[in-house]
This record gives C-alpha cells, sequence and structure tokens, in this order.
C-alpha cells in the first residue's frame, strides 16, 4: 500500500485506520472551490476571472466541468487542447484539480452532450413521459449513449494519464452529475418499457429475498428503484471501463435524497484505478 500511496492519487487508510487521501505519497486536505457550469470552457475567462479569486482565497484545489462536447464536437474527432490549457494555468498556480464530467447527464438532463448526440433522437433516444412525450434527458437504457459516453470518457481517462501522471495535477474525475429522471417516477421510452416488465436482476433479488418483477418486488417503490438500479448500472460501466486508464479517483455524484443517491451508494461510490486497492466509498 505504500508503494501505491507514492504512486497514484488514492484514498487509503492512515496508521490510525482512518481513510485519507494520498497525492504523492502525502497526506491532502482538499481547500477547494466548485466553479459554475461554463466557467471552464474558456482559458481566458478562467485566466481574468477564476484564478484571481482562487488566489484570494488560497485554495489548493478547484472542482471545474469539462463538457463531453468540448472534447468531441465531432464524433470520433477528440480535441484537449482546452483542457490541457486550463492544467497548464492550474500548475502554474500550484492547484490541485477534480473534475466533472459532464457527459450524458448533468443535473438530471442531457444538455452537455455534443450537438449530433442531441440532433439524433432516434439513434440516442430521450426518456419519455407517461405520456410518450420525450424529455431532455437521453434514456438510460440507450445502448448506444451509454457506448458513446463511455468512449469519450476512456479516451478522457487516457489524455490524463498520458498528460499528467507525473505532475498529477487533477487528482479525482466525477462521472456524471446529479443523475435523475425529473418531472415523472420513471422513463416510459419503448426499451424502458420492455425492461419494466422483465424478472428483476439477480442482484436484486438476493437484496430483497424476493423474485417477480420490479411491481411485485418492490411494489409502489418499483419506478424509482427501476431507475436508480439502471442510472448506477451504466454509471458503473462508464467509471469502471475510465478508471485503469489514469492515476485519477473516480467517484461519482447523485442527489442523495432519492433513490438514484442511494443506489449509487449501493453499486459503488468511489472506483480507485489500481486493481490492488480496496473498494472506497464517498459521500
Amino acid at each position: 500500500m505504500e508503494t501505491v500511496k507514492k504512486r497514484i492519487p488514492c484514498i487509503a487508510p492512515d496508521s490510525n485506520g482512518i481513510p485519507v487521501l494520498y497525492v504523492q505519497g502525502e497526506p491532502f486536505l482538499i481547500l477547494g472551490g466548485e466553479l459554475h457550469n461554463s466557467s471552464s470552457s474558456s482559458m481566458e475567462f478562467m485566466e481574468k476571472e477564476v484564478w484571481p479569486y482562487i488566489r484570494q482565497f488560497k485554495m489548493n484545489t478547484v472542482i471545474l466541468p469539462v463538457a463531453w462536447e468540448s472534447i468531441e464536437a465531432r464524433e470520433g474527432c477528440f480535441d484537449f487542447t482546452l483542457l490541457d490549457g486550463i492544467l497548464s494555468q492550474a500548475r502554474r498556480e500550484k492547484v490541485r484539480v477534480v473534475l466533472l464530467w459532464f457527459g450524458l447527464w448533468k443535473n438530471g438532463e442531457s444538455f452537455y452532450v455534443p450537438s449530433w448526440v442531441k440532433e439524433d433522437d432516434r439513434r440516442f433516444f430521450r426518456a419519455c413521459y407517461g405520456t410518450g412525450r420525450p424529455s431532455n434527458t437521453v434514456s438510460p437504457f440507450c445502448r448506444e449513449a451509454v457506448e458513446a459516453d463511455k468512449k469519450a470518457f476512456c479516451r478522457l481517462m487516457k489524455f490524463l494519464r498520458e498528460k499528467d501522471e507525473k505532475e498529477q495535477t487533477v487528482i479525482m474525475v466525477q462521472v456524471e452529475n446529479e443523475i435523475g429522471f425529473l418531472k415523472a417516477e420513471r422513463d416510459y421510452s419503448e426499451t424502458a418499457q420492455e425492461e419494466y416488465k422483465k424478472t428483476v436482476p439477480e442482484e436484486i433479488r438476493e437484496l430483497y429475498g424476493k423474485d417477480g418483477s420490479w411491481e411485485q418486488v418492490l411494489g409502489e417503490d418499483a419506478p424509482e428503484y427501476f431507475m436508480a438500479y439502471h442510472y448506477a448500472k451504466d454509471v458503473e460501466e462508464i467509471a469502471s471501463a475510465g478508471k485503469h486508464l489514469s492515476s485519477a479517483n473516480v467517484c461519482d455524484a447523485g442527489w442523495n435524497s432519492t433513490l438514484t443517491g442511494r443506489m449509487l451508494s449501493f453499486r459503488r461510490t468511489c472506483w480507485q484505478t489500481d486493481s490492488s486497492l480496496e473498494e472506497s466509498s464517498s459521500s
């Protein structure tokens, strides 16, 4: 474990068994602040409007978004110029970075996906309300969307491994942001409807000691647990694919007052990038 602590940022127990964040082998206490959603969309804005405040408040960490649309404006063409520039600014300021991956979902909707995802609602179909009306949220049951997000996230993590592994400027990456479906208890798209009728997955059967459909096992809570489970499953898939490609910790965030937040905790809320490490949890 001591070797791992020196090699990658990680959360590990200290001599008293208390979980501690280690960066370059030393305990690291984050004294940070989070930027507004679009503050990191411009290096010029960061230079004029952000870094002076970071200096003023003597922060050692900044939490900032990296939007999917900013790195893959054209499908399959990745450009990390903006992120590379911001990380250079952070190193100059001697500030660590926590990245927020605004991929498929940000605050329950899909506004930070690339235009080629926004404009193709057949290929990347939306979650629907009970009336059949589509929402602004890409459905968590859209496999092609999850695969596209996963590909982009893996490229991001690969970029961090190649450009930041030595400096370890980025100490953590959050996958998606405040996931959940707004204004309805569940997705009523055609694919979601088919999934809802199926027998619950094995891990749900084991957890509740029951077998049957979602409604048979969970009653009136079934719609929200159904969505929470599948959101969490998608995030776990995306995070697990990227966690082996960078030295940054991988975490997620859900609304803690919702079942989605609790289900994310149930599945795993923090992934370590080295498979030899114990899995930790973050709130």
